[in-house]
């Protein structure tokens, strides 16, 4: 046993990896061994009851002696384990730190090499004048310049180099496509001190070539896409529509808008390509049609489609973008203007519904000069915003009329006790400005609203007017044969004068035909007629006209109504409970 634990110990020092598995396996026997022991002295001693103190303290002695070569054991092989792991850590760090760098310089190189790939492609394509291929070179190029940049270790003046070449070669694309650009479209424009009136716009030109002179072999008629392509990559396509159309829309298109007598003249020439101008027609009208300026804008809008196919969608979102500026500043600009003039507020709803019917067929118009893709909106979805815009617009214009008209009305002393000369005047007086405002609106609201919306709107603002009126009559407890007389004289007004208010158009042969529709359009007009007839009628009338709830009195008063006005035109006397008790 002592010898054994030596040579253990002997080796605790440095253990070797071959000898570990006969040391184990040496010491496992031993085990093995001192188990049998064991278990034959426990035998002995609970089987057989045999004596054996001497042996049992023997053998705990030697368990003891295993258990400590086992402990020993163990802590030399952790030792070594750890040791040996520790070192093969430190190891695979070095080797995994290594390979990271090497990586790292194998990717900087690779992008360095990506750069000078694309640069010598960028200069082959910018000398065959593809445009859009040589700019798609240098984003390449800027990609990889940025990549380096992201590289702690990548060397500054490399790097200032690399920068320094792209911007050169960045600059000097962004001037072959300025040159292009200006052979694309060539303005020919007057003085800016000249432009005092129109003959000063006669002199506009532009001249639109989309595929280059016949002479030059490498121009073909893909140039123009290819160009704008390359401007839009590099950034500038947007700077150069803006640029155009502010020019496009201060030489020509506000002219067009501002002087009636100018035309758009669209002629194509072989040298020059297609020219568009302006000429002067002094036969055209003062005040043309919004419809007849839509036309001329649109020749031009067309001719810069046809022979700048490329700026389509530019003009799709453009245009797009003046009806989102409509829709938000109109509305804000001109909001106490559009409360206090009647005119502008009926032109208002006019423009929007007008808009939202053309946004419907606008997208459909030009679907085919737009390249989008299918199951684009368009314009459809901006339909509902104008419609609610114009509604709202002229829906405040009229509710401005209807309290305009109910204080008017108030000043009536609530048509009571008209046998006072002073309260017959407010009353006939109220009545007459309701009038007067009604033709007013009547002529000014004339030829600018459709004849429905017309019709609809004046017959709105009447009916608030009788309505009112029938209220307060029907609320008069005593109503004297004087007040009913000058009751009856005031709905007679009403009644003939309010049919007059409908005059939709100019001519006047033509709006019989409204005015004799008039109960169509205000609700309570024939409630109205029945109670300026009661208020002249006698007992017997009135009870002939109510017909025993068939006549046209029942059609338009209950009976509780009918029996309240009787009792307030006429004494109490039996006629009149006669008659009360055939009002059911």
């Amino acid at each position: 046993m002592a010898s054994f634990v030596t040579e253990v110990l002997a080796s605790s020092g440095k253990l070797e990896k071959d000898d570990l598995a006969s040391k184990i396996s040496k010491l496992s026997r031993k085990v093995e061994e001192t188990k049998e022991e064991v278990s034959d002295m426990i035998n002995k001693k609970y089987n057989e009851f045999t004596p054996s103190m001497e042996a049992a303290e023997t053998l705990v002695d030697q368990v003891k002696g295993v258990s400590k070569d086992i402990d020993l054991l163990k802590s030399c092989i952790e030792n070594e384990v750890q040791k040996n792991l520790h070192e093969a850590v430190t190891e695979y760090a070095k080797l995994k730190q290594q390979l990271e760098k090497n990586t790292a310089v194998i990717s900087m190189l690779k992008h360095l090499q990506d750069f000078d790939t694309a640069m010598e492609e960028y200069h082959k394509t910018l000398q065959e004048r593809k445009y859009e291929a040589a700019a798609k070179q240098l984003e390449k190029a800027r990609a990889s310049v940025e990549a380096l940049k992201a590289w702690k270790n990548s060397e500054l003046p490399l790097l200032r180099s690399l920068n320094s070449e792209l911007t050169v070669q960045r600059e000097n694309l962004n001037y072959h496509l300025g040159e292009e650009w200006k052979k694309l479209a060539v303005w020919k424009l007057p003085p800016a001190k000249e432009l005092t009136g129109m003959q000063s716009y006669l002199t506009t030109e532009l001249h639109l070539n989309g595929g280059g002179s016949k002479e030059d072999k490498h121009c073909p008629n893909h140039l123009l896409p290819n160009i704008l392509q390359a401007l839009a990559i590099q950034g500038e396509l947007h700077r150069k529509i803006k640029l155009f159309g502010q020019v496009l829309l201060k030489y020509v298109l506000k002219p067009l808008i501002m002087y009636p007598s100018l035309l758009v003249e669209v002629g194509e020439h072989l040298e020059q390509g297609t020219v568009l101008s302006l000429q002067s027609d002094e036969n055209q009208a003062e005040h043309p049609a919004p419809a007849d300026v839509y036309a001329k804008i649109l020749v031009v809008l067309k001719t810069l489609h046809k022979h700048l196919f490329g700026i389509a969608v530019q003009l799709f979102y453009t245009t797009r973008n003046i009806f989102h500026l409509f829709y938000d500043v109109v509305p804000t600009y001109h909001k106490d203007n559009l409360l206090k003039f009647p005119h502008l507020a009926a032109i208002q709803h006019n423009n929007c519904m007008f808009l939202a019917h053309h946004l419907l067929t606008l997208g459909h118009q030009f679907r085919p000069y737009l390249p989008m893709k299918d199951g684009v909106v368009y314009f459809v979805d901006l339909v509902p915003g104008f419609r609610k815009l114009g509604a709202q617009c002229f829906v405040a214009q009229m509710n401005v009329q209807k309290a305009e008209m109910l204080e008017r009305l108030s000043t009536a002393r609530n048509f009571s006790n008209l046998d006072d000369e002073d309260n017959y005047s407010a009353a006939s007086k109220a009545v007459r400005q309701v009038i007067h405002q009604l033709k007013r609106l009547g002529k000014v609201w004339q030829d600018v609203l459709p004849v429905n919306i017309y019709c609809k709107s004046m017959g709105t603002l009447l009916n608030t007017a009788i309505s009112e009126m029938i209220s307060k009559i029907m609320m008069l407890v005593d109503i004297s044969t004087e007040d009913g007389e000058r009751l009856h004289t005031l709905c007679q007004t009403i009644l003939e004068e309010g049919s007059l208010v409908f005059t939709p158009l100019p001519d006047e042969n033509k709006n019989r035909k409204y005015q004799e529709e008039v109960p169509v359009y205000v609700k309570k007009w024939m409630t109205f007629k029945e109670l300026s007839v009661v208020l002249h009628a006698s007992l017997q009338e009135i009870v002939d006209r109510w017909a025993e709830g068939k006549g046209p009195l029942a059609q338009e008063f209950s009976s509780n109504e009918m029996k309240s006005l009787i009792r307030a035109l006429f004494q109490n006397t039996d006629r009149r409970a006669i008659a009360l008790t055939k009002i059911k």
